[in-house]
């Protein structure tokens, strides 16, 4: 009993930056709909839409990093993946 209380303390670091993660995948997926619809509905050089690309670059960035702490991956590396 006592090792499966450890293990699951020592795995809730992990489950924490899975979730921050899984969070800004949506966000990601979020801004690149939104950024879409408002391209369809205007342009792509349309203020609203140069927000929103912004807002989506920005959401990949927090992505990719938090992909990286969570995989225990080093940024340093070209071909580190950014999704499992």
């Amino acid at each position: 009993m006592k090792n499966l209380a450890l293990g699951i303390a020592a795995s809730l670091p992990a489950l924490g930056l899975l979730a921050c993660v899984a969070m800004e995948h949506r966000e990601v997926s979020s801004a690149q709909k939104a950024h879409a619809s408002c391209v369809q509905e205007h342009s792509e050089s349309h203020p609203d839409c140069v927000a929103l690309e912004e807002r989506l670059h920005a959401a990949q960035r927090r992505y990719q990093e938090s992909s990286r702490r969570a995989w225990a991956c080093d940024p340093a590396q070209e071909d580190c993946p950014t999704r499992r």
